[in-house]
């Protein structure tokens, strides 16, 4: 465990580690507090039941200028001086505690935020072979690495002050003091290793039961159409109660660990109570001197006890977050392999032709070649149309061409020049269709300006595209207008409107090359033949490159290429 929390440094900023330090001097403060609140009971006690030390006490303020006219005055200045010293302690905790608060609320944002850019700025070929439910569970999971800071804290705080009224319990009855703490260790130390040794387990066991059932989560709203229509609802609600019963189990497990400590260390303090109690009668002969410590003690125990429960809760759940954290920490040192991004990348600018020379691919850990010396050369306002069987790398053809996969070998020449290390400014000047247009639910303005902030949306822009597409009597003749909201994943619009959208916002970038793959499937065929007709007339300054099985979308290309099996090459 200690060698994870040294590693886990890995995870703050020098900022954040600052403000840790700074957490710990807090808690040495706070602990001085709780010497003083928890110290004077013996004091106040000692005045009640011994009238001889209120006279003593009295004759001792007096030298130093202070006159306490009655031993009342003194047991009411006591007792004032005892709320004052707690009510500094209560105001100054809560302080720390908001701190604390804000602080790891603070760092699970940022953690997540980096976890979700780590991911995003992978190349595509690591989404092509992770499951997005395992990416969207570990960003679920970051809620363990804030438990694990926030008992790092605890465990700083909680610690420093049994520390300190530990000591002052030596101070005034060492050998009970030593004799009950040394029952308290080997009780809390059996119990341990009765209970606890099993907690990084069960959290490395809840962490992937909860996973699982996010997963069947996940897929049961996202196939919820084919659920309904292929009547699999029993089918997804047996595999999901399944899942949910074997996650719930292995919270149980968690819970009812957790609960342990604090009823076992009850029972270990009062057996410690009684033992120090005998001491006390064997040792201590005068009745007025056992009741003020045994009061302290009293008071010392109520203190301790929570922050003692507390340290081995913090412990638990350290230990329960560190298969959690071995994760994160391998992700985040993963981290060397993401793309570079680039905010504000330039356009490419070209003015005659675009040519693909001897590209070559194959997927990682395979030796077949998907694109075999792949040649082809695109003039500008030209349309050009591919097509092949099923499984032949049509797929491929285009995420090589969109630098979504970088080729083994060959080139990609823009009027002759190679944009080998121009992969954003290649990608800012395409505009991407695919066969699904990817839709978010909010208004249309939104979704063809995608990932423009609401106030940067140019609209007089967004209303060319929308002409362009043939898209502006239909928004008209919404009663929200460009406002409209278009419902998860498009729900709430046809086919041939999501298409549409989808050109809008390719044009809406000012893309001077236009891809478009298997886009007029879902289409009739009227709405397939309109949709084409608006695309070939976009045609000038730019290039298209249609991808489709559908003689009836290629048909109208100016050229028309086969990708085959046997090599990879594009044929006329």
């Amino acid at each position: 465990m200690i060698n994870y929390l040294r590693n886990f440094k890995n995870f703050y900023s020098t900022k954040q580690i600052v403000q840790i330090r700074v957490f710990f001097l807090l808690s040495i403060f706070g602990m001085i507090l709780e010497i003083l609140s928890v110290g004077l009971i013996i004091p106040l006690l000692t005045l009640l039941v011994e009238p001889s030390f209120s006279a003593n006490l009295t004759n001792i303020l007096k030298i130093y200028g202070f006159h306490i006219a009655s031993e009342k005055d003194l047991i009411l200045l006591s007792i004032f001086l005892l709320l004052f010293v707690f009510f500094i302690k209560t105001l100054f905790l809560t302080y720390v505690s908001f701190k604390q608060t804000k602080f790891t609320t603070n760092f699970k944002t940022e953690v997540t935020n980096k976890l979700f850019n780590i991911y995003l700025s992978k190349p595509y070929i690591f989404h092509l072979y992770n499951n997005s439910a395992k990416l969207i569970r570990n960003l679920h999971d970051s809620t363990y690495i804030v438990i694990i800071t926030k008992s790092v804290l605890i465990l700083m705080s909680e610690i420093t002050v049994v520390f300190g009224i530990f000591c002052l319990m030596i101070f005034y009855e060492p050998l009970g003091t030593i004799l009950t703490f040394l029952f308290l260790s080997i009780s809390g130390y059996l119990f341990y290793i009765a209970v606890q040794r099993n907690a990084a387990k069960w959290g490395a066991s809840r962490k992937f039961h909860e996973g699982n059932r996010i997963q069947w989560l996940q897929q049961g709203f996202a196939a919820i159409k084919d659920i309904k229509i292929l009547n699999k609802l029993e089918y997804f609600l047996n595999s999901f109660s399944k899942q949910n019963k074997i996650t719930n189990e292995s919270l149980f497990k968690e819970q009812y660990a957790s609960s342990l400590p604090r009823l076992w260390l009850e029972f270990f303090a009062i057996v410690g109570f009684i033992i120090l109690f005998l001491i006390l009668i064997n040792f201590k002969k005068n009745f007025y001197e056992i009741i003020p410590i045994v009061g302290f003690f009293i008071a010392a125990a109520f203190r301790i006890m929570p922050s003692v429960t507390r340290v081995m809760n913090s412990i638990q759940n350290i230990k329960f977050g560190l298969s959690v954290a071995d994760t994160y920490l391998k992700e985040f040192k993963s981290s060397t392999d993401s793309e570079k991004v680039f905010l504000n990348p330039t356009k490419l600018k070209f003015n005659e032709s675009i040519e693909l020379v001897n590209i070559n691919y194959s997927y990682p850990n395979s030796t077949k070649k998907i694109l075999n010396n792949l040649n082809i050369k695109i003039p500008i306002d030209t349309s050009i149309g591919i097509y092949g069987e099923s499984g032949v790398g049509k797929s491929t053809f285009l995420n090589v061409f969109l630098r979504l996969l970088e080729p083994q070998s060959g080139k990609i020449l823009i009027d002759g020049q190679d944009i080998q290390d121009k992969s954003r400014e290649w990608q800012n000047i395409l505009g991407y269709v695919p066969q699904n247009v990817y839709l978010s639910d909010v208004s249309i303005a939104k979704n063809i300006a995608l990932g423009v902030e609401e106030n940067l949306i140019d609209m007089e822009k967004v209303k060319k595209c929308a002409q362009k597409t043939n898209l502006e009597q239909f928004i008209k003749n919404l009663d929200n207008g460009y406002s409209t909201k278009v419902g998860e994943l498009g729900e709430r619009i046809s086919g041939g409107q999501r298409q549409r959208i989808g050109i809008a916002r390719a044009l809406y970038n000012d893309t001077k090359i236009l891809v478009l793959d298997e886009y007029t499937n879902s289409l009739d065929n009227e709405n397939e033949k309109k949709i084409i007709n608006e695309v070939n007339s976009l045609k000038p300054g730019r290039i298209i490159i249609t991808v489709s099985h559908k003689d009836s979308t290629l048909k109208y290309s100016d050229f028309i290429y086969k990708l085959t099996y046997k090599d990879g090459l594009l044929k006329q």
